[in-house]
């Protein structure tokens, strides 16, 4: 499928159509995966030197701070696009008046979300009972301005799949922002280093996404258009708001219960356990989101493409948040160093709200793409009222009650969210469940040989025995799935092998 890619005259009829039309759709979300995974990787690394870094510059109380600003700017921040880059990709036609019209509204929307922050600072700084920040909330509150600048020409990119352009300039805002960090924080700007790092790398996403997209807003506002796309973009937006909530409730609740020290270690803990979800899920679904889109009038391609994601999805993350729940007690202070050894214990058990959330978050893009928007904001509000009364329970027992409070939420509602969204495509649970069976069996096996392991080199060095679980873990493991699920192993490396040469993807 030649997709256009640079200027607005070649986008005035953008029409994805049923899926049957695309015969390149799976070699486009193949490339996509391909780019947007190399990205995530170089990423991943760029921040975890960065975290590394910067857990050694700074005190957990610093890192609370920080995280009390973001946290306050983050709720505004889920409503800083609309929901209109969404709108743009999943819309089966797309207009010049849809285009223009979504920026100049998010322009003025941007603008509107700083100047509130900066006027809700103060009441947030009592409400954590922290003053300083006051500061680092009204500078945060510039990133809402940068995506709302930058929200247009992004949908645009990602409509067309162009998911090369899109790999390089999140790479580009990571780099900038880990340096922005990690410089500022050597020269003593404490928790301002924090945030003056994600502005940067707004500044410079934004001006690269501009820069790649080819397009330029034309001066009007068609309300027909705006109808259009916000009808959709709303309801998104809404969902969003609540599941940011519903996800980040605890942080706000562990900052106003416990203090700035006890949301710090928190903080790295629930880092540690959704990296497999924050990193690795989204390079899925980000990709898979136009090609799901483009599937709206073949429901079987549909099911079956969505089982199989989940598989994959479980393939990789599993062994991950399994392996970590086992070596947690060497591997944190070794990355961070003695002061964080508060952050063991909830990583541990953080872990097994992992294991249920990683194919959690695959639900959005099946929702969005059926147009299943007002579902997934009922979703959201129950999960909102759920997570809120076991994290105020669970606070109590400290920062380990409030880890234990969110595997209780998990066990509850993650069952219950996937039954509701299986219903729309009408897939049989058993069928989910039964994609899920080759990564729990060989992550099982590798939980028995690491434990064995470590029973056995209790008396070796830290290094020594995170080598020794890490190695045995990943053989077992490997081991396990090339035994009992050949096929799976088969289907994986052919996958890999395409995803190898991704010379399409819009970027090409």
């Amino acid at each position: 499928m030649d997709v256009p890619r640079r200027g607005s005259e070649g986008m005035s009829d953008l029409s994805p159509g049923p899926a049957a039309r695309v015969p390149g759709l799976r070699r486009l979300a193949l490339a996509g995966v391909t780019w947007l995974g190399m990205s995530q990787v170089g990423m991943y690394l760029i921040a975890l030197a960065s975290s590394l870094l910067l857990a050694r510059l700074l005190t957990p109380a610093e890192f609370g701070l920080a995280a009390m600003a973001m946290l306050a700017v983050g709720i505004l921040s889920t409503v800083s696009n609309l929901g209109l880059p969404t709108a743009i990709v999943q819309r089966e036609s797309l207009t010049e008046a849809h285009r223009s019209s979504a920026f100049w509204i998010l322009l003025g929307w941007g603008g509107a979300l700083w100047t509130l922050v900066i006027f809700l600072a103060p009441a947030m700084g009592a409400f954590f009972r922290a003053p300083g920040v006051v500061g680092l909330m009204a500078l945060c509150g510039g990133t809402l301005f940068l995506a709302a600048a930058s929200a247009v020409p992004n949908g645009l990119l990602a409509r067309g799949m162009d998911f090369r352009r899109l790999a390089w300039i999140e790479l580009a805002g990571t780099v900038a922002a880990a340096i922005t960090s990690i410089g500022l924080a050597i020269a003593g700007w404490r928790s301002w280093s924090l945030i003056w790092g994600p502005v940067a790398g707004g500044v410079v996403t934004t001006a690269s996404v501009w820069g790649c997209s080819g397009w330029r807003p034309r001066a009007w506002v068609d309300r027909k258009a705006v109808r259009e796309v916000l009808g959709y973009g709303l309801d998104l937006s809404g969902f969003s708001i609540l599941n940011y909530l519903r996800s980040n409730v605890d942080y706000v609740l562990v900052g106003r219960l416990l203090g700035a020290e006890a949301l710090g270690v928190y903080t790295k803990a629930y880092e540690m356990v959704v990296f497999p979800q924050m990193k690795l899920v989204p390079v899925l679904t980000r990709a898979l989101f136009p090609a799901f889109a483009r599937m709206q009038d073949d429901p079987a391609r549909l099911r079956q493409a969505y089982v199989r994601v989940n598989g994959y999805v479980a393939v990789f993350c599993f062994p991950l948040l399994a392996g970590l729940a086992l070596t947690a007690p060497e591997l944190v202070p070794f990355l961070w160093g003695g002061q964080w050894a508060g952050v063991i214990l909830p990583t541990r058990i953080l872990c097994v709200a992992g294991l249920l959330y990683a194919n959690a978050t695959t639900v959005g893009t099946i929702l969005f793409t059926q147009g299943h928007t007002r579902l997934a904001l009922r979703l959201a509000l129950w999960g909102l009222a759920g997570i809120t009364g076991c994290v105020i329970v669970g606070s109590r027992f400290g920062v380990a009650g409030v880890a234990w409070a969110v595997v209780t939420y998990a066990v509850i509602a993650v069952p219950i969210v996937q039954h509701l969204t299986n219903r729309v495509i009408a897939l049989p649970m058993r069928d989910l469940l039964g994609a899920l069976i080759p990564a729990a069996v060989a992550a099982g096996a590798m939980t028995v040989g690491v434990l064995t392991a470590r029973w056995w080199t209790a008396d070796l060095d830290v290094w020594a025995r995170l080598s020794v679980s890490v190695g045995i873990g990943a053989a077992i493991y490997l081991g396990t799935l090339r035994w009992r699920f050949p096929g799976l192993v088969a289907e994986i490396r052919g996958l890999l092998r395409e995803a190898a040469h991704p010379s399409t993807g819009g970027g090409a």
